[in-house]
This record gives C-alpha cells, sequence and structure tokens, in this order.
C-alpha cells in the first residue's frame, strides 16, 4: 500500500510539473479545440439566426439549456438539422482520428528534451506515431461497438425482465448497476488504449495487438495506480463543470454573455490541461513501474546464488 500511494504521489507530481513546463502545446491544442469547435458552429448559425434572431443574450438562451425553444428550433428546422447531423457526425469521427495525430505528438514531446524545437518536434510526433496509433483507433474503435451492442443487449434483457413487473427498485437498482459497469468498461478501454500509446512510444513498438497485450497485463498489475490517476482527473474535469454551471446559474445574469463565453473558453482549456497533465502522470506511472521491474531483475541476477549457478 506505501508503495502505491509513492507510486500514485510521485505520478502526480511529475505530471504537474511536465504540464507546468508544457504551455506552447497546451496552447496549441487549445487552439485546434477551438477551430474544430468553430466548424462545428458555424453551419449552426444560419439556422439559429432564422429561429431566435442575431441575439441570444436577450432571451437567456446562450448560456442555459432552454428545453422549449430547443424544442422548437428541432420543429422548425428538422431537415436542415438532419443535414447537421451528419455533418457533425463526420466531424466528430474526424475529431477522433485527430486524437490519434495528437497523441503522438504530446508524448514526442513529452519525452524528448526541453531544448529541441517545439513545432518541429510536435509535428514530427504527430506523423511518426501515427498510422500506429490510428491502428490502435481502430482497435478501441471495434472495442467500443462491442460494448455498444452488449449495452443494447443488457438493455433488452432489463426491460424482458422488469417490463411487467412491480419489482422498480429492484429495476433502478439493474439500471444504474448496469451504469456503473458500462462507464468502468469504458474507463478501462481508454486506460487500455493510453498505455499501448505510452509504451509503443517509449519502446518504438510496430506490433500494436501485443502492445495491446503488454498494456492490459499493465494495468492488471497496477490496477490501483492507473484507476486512481483516471478518477483524480476526472474528478478535476467535473469540478471545472460544476464551476461553470453554478457560475452561469447562480451568479451571471442572462445578458452577460461575454463572461460566459469566457468561461467556457477555459472549460476548454481546462481539459487540455487535464489531457497533457494525464498523459504526463501516466508515462511516469509506466516508467516507474518498468525501472522497478528492471531493479528487481538486477538484483536477482547479481545475487549470490544467480553468481554461484551462473559458475556451476
Amino acid at each position: 500500500m506505501v508503495v502505491l500511494i509513492m507510486n500514485i504521489r510521485h505520478a502526480i507530481l511529475y505530471g504537474f510539473t511536465a504540464t507546468f513546463r508544457q504551455k506552447r502545446l497546451i496552447l496549441l491544442l487549445y487552439l485546434l479545440n477551438l477551430a474544430f469547435g468553430l466548424l462545428l458552429i458555424l453551419p449552426l448559425l444560419p439556422i439559429l439566426d432564422r429561429s431566435f434572431g442575431r441575439s441570444l443574450s436577450g432571451l437567456g438562451i446562450e448560456s442555459r439549456l432552454e428545453v422549449g425553444a430547443i424544442a422548437d428550433m428541432l420543429r422548425a428546422h428538422g431537415a436542415g438539422l438532419s443535414l447537421y447531423h451528419h455533418f457533425a457526425s463526420a466531424l466528430s469521427l474526424l475529431y477522433l482520428v485527430l486524437g490519434s495525430v495528437l497523441a503522438g505528438g504530446i508524448l514526442h514531446l513529452l519525452l524528448a528534451p526541453s531544448r529541441r524545437a517545439f513545432l518541429p518536434d510536435f509535428m514530427g510526433g504527430c506523423g511518426r506515431f501515427f498510422f500506429r496509433y490510428f491502428r490502435l483507433f481502430l482497435f478501441h474503435l471495434g472495442f467500443l461497438v462491442l460494448v455498444a451492442g452488449g449495452n443494447h443487449l443488457v438493455n433488452l434483457g432489463i426491460q424482458h425482465l422488469f417490463e411487467d413487473s412491480s419489482h422498480e427498485i429492484l429495476a433502478t437498482i439493474s439500471f444504474w448497476v448496469k451504469l456503473l459497469l458500462l462507464f468502468m468498461i469504458l474507463l478501462t478501454g481508454a486506460a487500455i488504449l493510453d498505455y499501448s500509446r505510452i509504451l509503443t512510444a517509449i519502446h518504438d513498438r510496430n506490433h500494436m495487438l501485443r502492445a495491446l497485450f503488454t498494456a492490459t497485463r499493465f494495468l492488471a498489475a497496477n490496477a490501483g495506480a492507473v484507476f486512481a490517476l483516471r478518477f483524480l482527473a476526472l474528478g478535476a474535469g467535473a469540478a471545472i463543470l460544476l464551476v461553470y454551471w453554478g457560475a452561469i446559474r447562480l451568479v451571471l445574469p442572462d445578458s452577460a454573455w461575454i463572461p460566459v463565453l469566457v468561461l467556457q473558453q477555459g472549460v476548454v482549456l481546462g481539459k487540455m490541461i487535464l489531457t497533457v497533465f494525464l498523459y504526463a502522470s501516466e508515462l511516469n506511472l509506466y516508467r516507474g513501474r518498468e525501472m522497478t521491474e528492471d531493479i528487481r531483475l538486477i538484483s536477482r541476477l547479481s545475487s549470490q546464488e544467480a553468481l554461484r549457478a551462473a559458475l556451476d
């Protein structure tokens, strides 16, 4: 337990230090996410203009979820929104592929000496690991499809068992247990994907299935530390969202669109900081565990029993 706590503490401290040193990387990630956000919202502007006019601040819907107004917009512009749905789906898939590109650049910068040039190193890491990380992305996409199919089957099973039943409490418990299991499965899959990328970057591996198996073994052997870092990042992200929600609901007036815009960009920037922090802390955790295993192996090989066996 003491070793586990020390490993987590060291990974967290290294993650904070490495993130603080990567200001240009965080800014670049923020700008790329801002560009994708603008691409996502620009096709909606004509529909919003026809539905609400050019000023949303007077209606108070620029920062609050007004279900009635959104429902009216969906009814009035169903055809246009259907086309937009296909566009948004394609752009979201492209964003996920971009994540594979950016992961290579992030890890390459975290592993590269600080004296080297920033942008050439980042672009070099993106190109160097893209095809390998893209294969990992395809494996992960297949995993997500299987999870979605399993979730659908479980939903059908719950519906079949409790549709005409009076056991409402048991049905509710089953539903929440299913959500918890689904959350843990998705969290585990994301962790395996990240550690597959990390060990590929460290060891320059080319066989991605072996990388996935190695990452799975690493997670099984270090589940406590792995999930502790993940829950820490998730908790920090939830705290950022709670601050944002509290500010727009309880503090800011309906017409304060400029502070709302600043807060929204702060949420995106916080997400980028947490992304770099998680990669850095996971990188430290993996390298620390690998170093510990190497030390144990050297200790065994240098023991008196091993020396006598070698001499005999």
